[in-house]
Formats: C-alpha cells, sequence, structure tokens
C-alpha cells in the first residue's frame, strides 16, 4: 500500500477567547486533495490557513499522527484544549461529547422518518432484490446446532431484567387504523398505516 495519505490542520486567522493566531483549531488526515475540498468541518477560506504537518504517511500512520495531535492540542468540546475536533480522530466516531451527541440527534429529528426518509417509508428495492430468494447468503440454510448453542450461550443473562435497557419501561406504540393492532413505533410506519396490508380489504 503506497504511503499517500498526511496530516493537516485548519489554523486561526486571529486571536480569539480560546488561542492565538496561528494555533490549529481543526487536526486532520487525508489524501489527495481532502485538506481542501469540502467535507464535513468548514474549511478555511484562506488557503494559506491550510498546514500540511506530515506527509508520505501509510493510513495507520496517519491515524496515530492525527490521534496523537488531538491528544496534544485537546478538544473545545471536552474542555481539554483548543480544537474544534468533535472526535479523538482515526475512524471518527470515538469518544464524541454528550453536546454534539445532542446536536447531532435534534438536527435529524423528523427528518428521515416515514414519507421523509430516502424511500418514503418503504423498502429500499435494491436491498430487497440483493438479499431475497437465492440470492440470500442463508437462502436454503440451517445454523448448525453447535451455533445455536454458542449464540444462545453468549446472550443468556446478557439484556435480562434490570440489564435490559427496556426493563420497567413500556415501548412506545399506536394503534394501525387498518388492521386494529397496537404496534411500535419502529414498526408503525414500515409495516402499518398507509403500508398496511389490510388497508384496501
Amino acid at each position: 500500500m503506497p504511503n499517500i495519505y498526511y496530516v493537516y490542520a485548519y489554523v486561526r486567522s486571529k486571536d480569539s477567547t480560546t488561542a492565538k493566531a496561528g494555533t490549529p483549531y481543526y487536526i486532520g488526515k487525508g489524501s489527495g486533495k481532502r485538506a481542501w475540498a469540502k467535507h464535513h468541518f468548514q474549511i478555511p477560506s484562506n488557503k494559506k490557513q491550510i498546514v500540511i504537518l506530515e506527509t508520505n504517511l501509510s493510513e495507520v500512520g496517519a491515524i496515530a499522527i492525527e490521534r496523537r495531535l488531538i491528544r496534544w492540542y485537546g478538544r473545545k468540546d471536552l474542555a481539554t484544549g483548543i480544537l474544534l475536533n468533535q472526535t479523538d480522530g482515526g475512524d471518527g466516531g470515538q469518544n464524541i461529547s454528550q453536546e454534539t451527541r445532542l446536536k447531532r440527534s435534534n438536527a435529524l429529528k423528523g427528518k428521515y422518518v416515514g414519507e421523509k426518509s430516502v424511500w418514503g417509508g418503504k423498502r429500499n428495492p435494491a436491498q430487497s432484490i440483493r438479499m431475497s430468494g437465492a440470492n440470500h447468503p442463508m437462502f436454503g440454510k440451517k445454523h448448525k446446532e453447535e451455533s445455536n448453542i454458542k449464540n444462545s450461550n453468549t446472550q443468556k443473562g446478557v439484556r435480562v431484567g434490570a440489564l435490559n435497557p427496556m426493563f420497567g419501561k413500556k415501548m412506545p406504540s399506536k394503534l394501525c387504523p387498518y388492521c386494529l393492532r397496537t404496534i411500535s413505533l419502529g414498526n408503525f410506519t414500515r409495516w402499518h398505516a398507509e403500508n398496511c396490508k389490510y388497508k384496501h380489504d
């Protein structure tokens, strides 16, 4: 695998209440034009504020340096430093702050539900074809008995009683006007209401 990765920083153009001008406010790793291309983090309008810190790296090496620099400068959302990074680097999904999780959750609420979803509350047709009948990896097969026992033993006692996150709670539900069944909200839009098989009976 060629060493095509690098580690870059976006630096401040002026002093702020967080840090001085010239200090990094974001650390990232990438290849090609990643540092200059539009992505999840706003890039500086002045390209002089984009600084390449290390080059000619393997992906593993770039991740290691990225994570080390984020630890060194610290994250503003965790009150440990001056960076606006919202993860510890690497795969981009580790140690996300509670504040960031809440912001993302609020931003996505109601956006991809039911008719607003990509498939309008229906199944992805390509996925249905790809995983149906003989295309399904388990088509015509059965799990070995030893696999069933192993899986069963692995799950025993894991989500029992107070260990179950739904312990003492009721799953939110809704009454389908067509089949008159009370259905959990997770399945309601997909299988009931306007998609209920009894709708036209």
